[in-house]
This record gives structure tokens, sequence and C-alpha cells, in this order.
């Protein structure tokens, strides 16, 4: 799907410092993880989102195919789940939940896999992705005049990572998601009016292959401070030919962990380029995104014992060559989190 709020694995809810350890399973058998629920805020300016089954964007009226979005804003519900069972011996787990890396991008992603420990030789997992709340996308997202009309885009596919490689602190994780766009009719408008043949519209189709690449490492700065760098690759294999490309991306992640008090801090770079021109502006709309975000959490808030209060930052910009591909977005969250260990 081109120019969507793209914020890759890490930015602002990825990286919970509550879930698991990806370099260890638990010390003990039996349920751990987190539930939770809140609320969030959203702040969107998107061409191509128009929002979810919670979240509803009033930007049905383009503000013209020269022009950058308008920003729209909206509150809606946070659910949040990250529920594990470790079996007996230690070295199996099974997961179920969000994967809360998607949910900045209003795409409420589950998540049901497994983990395993190879010993010395690190930890394995095999995940299937689900998109359990379809997000919802405009059927001709370049209709110019009248209200555009909404559609569903789901996802699914596989995820599979080695973490804590031959004992090291050094992870691998590839994903692989098949985009559908329920009713897709992007160009169908221009086509009509005689701007676009129909060999022009048939590359603006969404469908496709999302091929995702991840490499991270941990760095230890101290007992209670790390680092996580990351390198991001996404590959687009995409129906439509002026959707197809490429996504480079680095990220850098602060983590604090302390007895009252826990903090993630993630910072994002990408460079975001596609393989043909649009037939609708001439040209490939590559961005540059930018993004940073934060997490804080307040572990057992008035004496609670298994409860966590988190407040959610996010900032994300997609700067595209052609302004109506322009897309950011600010985000903020206030969530209430009951941890099973």
């Amino acid at each position: 799907m081109p120019a969507r709020l793209t914020l890759l694995s890490g930015l602002l809810l990825a990286f919970p410092v509550c879930a698991a350890d990806p370099l260890t399973l638990p010390d003990m058998p039996g349920w751990s993880g987190y539930l939770g629920a809140g609320v969030v805020y959203y702040d969107v300016s998107s061409n191509f989102i128009t929002g979810n089954r919670f979240v509803d964007l009033n930007n049905e009226q383009s503000q013209g195919l020269d022009r950058a979005p308008r920003s729209d804003s909206v509150t809606s519900p946070d659910i949040l789940l990250d529920l594990r069972y470790t079996f007996e011996g230690l070295k199996t787990q099974f997961f179920v939940g969000n994967l809360v890396q998607d949910m900045v991008r209003l795409d409420l992603t589950h998540q049901i896999g497994i983990r395993h420990s190879l010993d010395d030789w690190g930890i394995l997992s095999a995940g299937y992705v689900i998109s359990a709340l379809p997000t919802e996308v405009w059927e001709d997202p370049f209709l110019d005049e009248g209200k555009r009309t909404r559609t569903d885009r789901d996802s699914q596919g596989v995820r599979l990572g080695w973490s804590a490689i031959a004992g090291s602190t050094l992870g691998l994780s590839y994903t692989y998601r098949r985009i559908d766009v329920d009713n897709d009719r992007a160009g169908e408008e221009l086509r009509i009016n005689g701007e676009l043949t129909m060999e022009e519209q048939a590359q603006l189709r969404r469908d496709g292959d999302h091929h995702r690449l991840e490499f991270n490492a941990l760095w230890q700065l101290s007992d209670n401070q790390s680092l996580i760098p990351a390198l991001l690759f996404t590959q687009r294999s995409i129906d439509g030919q002026a959707n197809e490309g490429q996504t480079k991306g680095m990220q850098l992640t602060y983590l604090y962990e302390g007895a009252n008090y826990s903090a993630a801090v993630t910072g994002y770079y990408g460079d975001r380029d596609y393989d043909a021109v649009n037939p609708v502006f001439d040209e490939p709309p590559d961005a540059d995104e930018y993004g940073v975000g934060a997490n804080l959490f307040w572990h057992k808030p008035m004496g609670l014992n298994h409860w966590d209060i988190r407040l959610g930052l996010l900032y994300f910009e997609s700067d595209a060559r052609v302004e109506f591909y322009d897309s950011d977005l600010f985000g903020t969250s206030l969530t209430l989190l009951y941890r099973f260990r």
C-alpha cells in the first residue's frame, strides 16, 4: 500500500519494557506477559489510511492531487495483549497477542507463535501474523472530487526469528505478509475521465507481498541500561508496478529499567524508494521517513502489585517527492497494564 504511515518495528509502542526479554526464556514455567487497556489520541495526515473499526478519520475529501493531505485527530481505545506460556523444561514458550509495533499504523495485527531455546545456539521463533481488525483505506485514494469510499486492507503471513544467535546479543527476523485490498479502485476516476489508460490504472494496484528483514543487536551499557540498534529492509512486491519498491531504515532504541520507573526511547530514519514512475504524477513518490517515540512505565503505582501505568508519545513524518504522498502522525497514549508475572 503506497505511502501509508509505515512506522517500522520499534517506534513508540515497540520494545515495551514490560515484555519478555528477547534473549532469554522465563526461569519458571507457566503464564507470563501482560494485558492492558487505555486510551490513545492520534493526529494523522494521510491520503491513504482512513482508520480501522475503532478509529474513523474524517478525511473523505481530498485536498487535491497537487496538495498534501490535511490532518485529522481522533481518540480511540487502546487494548494490548501479550500472553506467554512457558512449558516445563523452560525451553519452549507459546505466545499470542498484539504485534504492538503495528498498532501505531492503525493496524491491529495479532501474532500466534512459539519460541524454542537451542541453548548456546540461541532462541528460534515462528509465528502466524494476521489482521484481527483490518485497516481501512480508500477504494480510490486519487478521487479528486466528492467523498471517497472506505474499504478494508487485510494482511496475513508468517514471522521467523532467531535471537541470541550462537550465544551472542545479535538477532535476526524475517516477516512475510500478503496484503489484500478488498475493493481496490485506485485511479478509476482518472481512467473514466480519460487521464489514465487501463494499463496505467493497473499499475496503481495495492495487493501484493511484503518481505521485511531486520537485523538487531543488544548493547548492555549497565545493569539497567541498554541500546538496541537495528537495520531494516522491506521489499514490496506489489501487483501494481507503481507501488513496488524498497524501504531501507535504521533505528536506535535506548532502554532504562528501574525498580519504580522504566523507559524506552526510539529514533528511526528510513528511505522509501519506488521502482517505477507513478502514472498519476509522472514521477516516483520516493520519501524520507523520520520518527521518534517514547514510552514511560510507572511500576506498581500506588503500591499495586502486578500493575503498570504506561505513557506513550510518538511523532512520525514521511516527506515525499510528491506532496500528495506526504504523511505524518502524532500520537499519545495512556494505558493501564496488568502483568501476569
